[in-house]
């Protein structure tokens, strides 16, 4: 089975969190991840090779994060190319 764009994306964002040796849980209700059964992960990502770096939020994807962050701690995760990740909370965003 091919893996596609965003789950390859997804994949190198997760592991970079596995690495800390602070994640003992993931489980996925598209288009969250929830880590740890406390925080809530969007994760987000650019192909582009170098900044600036964009990312799009379409409106329903909007309001689903906006009705889901007020349950749980949430994080957007920007996946930057191969240059990274970076993440911002919700409050922030």
């Amino acid at each position: 089975m091919p893996i596609k764009k965003q789950e390859f994306y997804e994949g190198a964002a997760l592991h970079l969190l596995a690495r800390t040796g602070q994640l003992r849980s993931i489980s996925y209700k598209p288009p969250f991840f929830t880590l740890n059964d406390r925080i809530l992960v969007l994760l987000k990502y650019s192909t582009k090779g170098r900044s600036p770096w964009g990312f799009t939020f379409m409106p329903e994807e909007q309001k689903v994060l906006a009705e889901r962050a007020t349950a749980m701690e949430t994080i957007l995760g920007f996946v930057c190319g191969a240059d990274g990740v970076a993440a911002i909370t919700y409050d922030g965003y």
